[in-house]
């Protein structure tokens, strides 16, 4: 039968760290139509296979992101990624897709999932374990799942097969290597190439099946130029974002320091910012448990502007995706490129062009 969040919860209560309930996929309504023809107007720039940004007119884009690529009907990769200081710069961080990145601790801690789709990075870590709230939504992108063990209760869940994963304590298909010169526990590593040949070896499907997001022309707004979006999680975990109407970017900054990849050495840029809030609660002393299904209040940042609305997410990880709505209950449509989901505790202070939220 459906693990619901109440279950969860039910299991946390009880203390029981090895549940044998079964948690199991719905099946998908379909394979969803493709989203194609829209050039990445503004968009960021990343190199996929080697190639400059717009692939649009040899390729199709990619449902999920609106991203043009040659890997446009193909599942992405869902990776477990450090948030800890030690661990920065993160390899591979500016070639995602989309990140989500959450607090596992009431004290401010994130974690993120970085989604590889289009891009093809050489090295993506450092990997780290899974925490259950980010299961439904890797299956809600139709992600093949990375990460290095977890938390009891994201291995009670993983062990049902709700998902396709790649775990580091087995290493099945040895998508994972330890990196010389990274301390441990930050030394677990992979690459979209040996994701690619352990999902092949363990024969996971490649044909994307998940959701189709709308997609919009941009409409850089010059006026909110330099205009800077404030996340307090706390402490170095803190996040702000500096928009151009120039490039129609969002620059990432970390604890007051720019985002970067060590790899390329690329400063983190979005497209898209989503805040989503969501209450959460501390259910042991290393775990966090977050309201990722149902709805919640929306803050969507692109083209220099804010829209306020609310996000919602059915409690069935692979029939529920996770859509976007206005204040008038229509559907959001994005601007093609990288977003970044950050999920935040409803009491967070969000501020944008000086003004709280």
């Amino acid at each position: 039968m459906k693990r619901t969040r109440k279950k969860i919860r039910a299991i946390v209560r009880a203390g029981k760290k090895h549940r044998k309930e079964a948690m199991v996929a719905g099946a998908l309504a379909g394979i969803l139509l493709l989203v194609g023809g829209l050039l990445l107007i503004g968009g960021p720039h990343f190199e996929v296979l080697g190639k400059k940004e717009d692939q649009s007119a040899q390729f199709g884009t990619h449902p999920l992101t609106g991203i043009a690529c040659e890997n446009n009907q193909k599942r992405p990769y869902a990776v477990m990624l450090a948030a800890d200081a030690v661990a920065r710069p993160l390899s591979g961080i500016a070639a995602a897709d989309m990140v989500v990145e959450m607090p596992v601790l009431d004290e401010g801690i994130t974690r993120f999932m970085a989604v590889f789709a289009c891009s093809e990075p050489a090295e993506i870590g450092s990997v780290r374990s899974s925490r259950h709230d980010f299961i439904p939504l890797a299956a809600a992108f139709d992600a093949m799942y990375g990460h290095w063990g977890g938390s009891h209760f994201a291995l009670d869940i993983l062990n049902t097969g709700v998902i396709d994963n790649f775990d580091g304590l087995t290493n099945r298909g040895n998508p994972y290597y330890r990196k010389d010169g990274a301390p441990a526990p930050h030394n677990g590593f992979t690459s979209f190439e040996r994701l690619e040949k352990a999902a092949l070896a363990l024969g996971y499907r490649q044909t994307y099946e998940g959701p189709t997001y709308l997609v919009k022309e941009p409409e850089p707004n010059e006026d909110a130029t330099g205009a800077t979006l404030s996340i307090a999680y706390g402490g170095p975990f803190n996040v702000d974002y500096i928009y151009s109407a120039q490039s129609n970017h969002y620059t990432r900054f970390r604890g007051g320091a720019p985002e970067k990849d060590r790899t390329s050495g690329a400063t983190v840029e979005a497209s898209v910012v989503a805040v989503l809030f969501a209450a959460s609660r501390q259910i042991e002393p290393d775990y966090n448990d977050v309201d990722i299904t149902g709805e919640g209040r929306l803050l969507l940042f692109q083209d220099g502007r804010v829209t306020e609305g609310v996000w919602r997410k059915d409690d069935t990880p692979r029939e529920g995706p996770l859509r976007f709505f206005d204040s008038d209950g229509e559907e959001i449509a994005f601007v093609p490129g990288i977003r970044w989901l950050q999920y935040v505790d409803t009491g967070t202070d969000i501020s944008w062009r000086d003004e709280s939220y």
